[in-house]
C-alpha cells in the first residue's frame, strides 16, 4: 500500500490526542536545530516505549513545518490502528526483514516528488534504553539506499518516572549526519547511543531536578560524564 499523509488529519488528530498525551507524558526536548540542506530526512531513533511514533512526531512539527512525515512500524500494530495510515504511518514486518523494501520503494517515489521526512526506529522492537548495544537492524541501510541522499538526525528517547506521577520523556537529536552510501547502520547506532549517554548522564548528575535544569530546544545536552564515556553503564554488555 502507498504511503499516504494528510496534514488536515494529522491537525485533527492532533486536536484531540496532544492534550490527553500533556496529561499522561511530559515531554523534554534538547538539540533540535533545523536541517539546511533541502535533502530528505530520516529521524533514526531508539525504540523505548509506544510514545516513540509521537515523540518524533515532535520534533518534525517544530523542525519541519508543513512537510509530510511518514512513519515506518510494525504492521501488526497498524493494523490494529488502521487510522494511522492517513497521517504517515507505513507497515513492515521486523521478523521478515526484506518487508521493508516495498515501503522503502515507495517513499523513494515520494521524495523524487516532494520534501519528506520519514522516522524509523532500526531496533524493531521495543528494548530498554540502558540496553547495550542497541541492536539496529539492517534495514535501516536499506531504507537510506532506496530514499537517496539523505540528512539523518540520530535521536535519543528515554523515558523516567522520577517525582511526578506520569513519566517523562527526554529527547536528544544529535547532529545531523550526510548520508550517501552504504555501512551507515553501525555508524547511526553509535551515533543514537551518544545521545542516549548524553540524556542518562544528566539525569545521573540532576536526578530528579532533570526536568527543571534541562537546556532549551535548541541547545545540545552536556557530553557524557566520566562513567559513561568509558562504556560503565547498566544492562547489557
Amino acid at each position: 500500500m502507498k504511503p499516504s499523509y494528510s496534514g488536515f488529519v494529522m491537525a485533527a488528530f492532533e486536536a484531540v490526542f496532544l492534550p490527553w498525551r500533556r496529561r499522561r507524558l511530559d515531554t523534554r526536548l534538547a538539540g533540535a536545530v533545523v536541517p539546511a540542506d533541502g535533502r530528505p530526512v530520516v529521524m533514526v531513533a531508539n525504540h523505548v516505549s509506544w510514545w516513540d511514533g509521537f515523540l518524533l512526531r515532535d520534533v518534525h512539527r517544530l523542525l519541519a513545518g508543513a512537510r509530510p512525515l511518514f512513519t515506518i512500524m510494525r504492521e501488526d500494530e497498524l493494523r490494529r490502528h488502521g487510522f494511522l495510515r492517513r497521517i504517515g504511518a507505513v507497515g513492515f514486518d521486523p521478523d521478515r526483514p526484506a518487508t521493508i523494501r516495498d515501503p522503502a520503494r515507495a517513499l523513494e517515489e515520494r521524495a523524487r516528488h516532494e520534501d519528506i521526512w520519514v522516522s524509523f526506529f532500526p531496533q524493531g522492537r521495543i528494548r530498554p534504553s540502558w540496553a547495550r548495544p542497541l541492536g539496529f537492524a539492517p534495514g535501516i541501510d536499506f531504507l537510506l539506499r532506496r530514499i537517496g541522499p539523505a540528512t539523518v538526525l540520530p535521536i535519543g528517547l528515554h523515558l523516567e518516572p522520577l517525582s511526578r506521577v506520569a513519566p517523562t520523556a527526554f529527547v536528544s537529536v544529535g547532529a545531523a549526519l550526510s548520508v550517501q552510501d552504504d555501512g551507515t547502520r553501525h555508524d547511526l547506532e553509535q551515533a543514537v547511543t551518544l545521545e542516549l549517554d548524553r540524556i542518562q548522564s544528566f539525569i545521573r548528575i540532576h536526578g530528579e531536578e532533570t526536568p527543571a535544569r534541562w537546556p532549551a530546544t535548541m541547545e545540545r545536552l552536556p557530553a557524557p560524564d566520566g562513567a559513561a564515556a568509558r562504556g560503565v553503564r547498566g544492562g547489557d554488555t
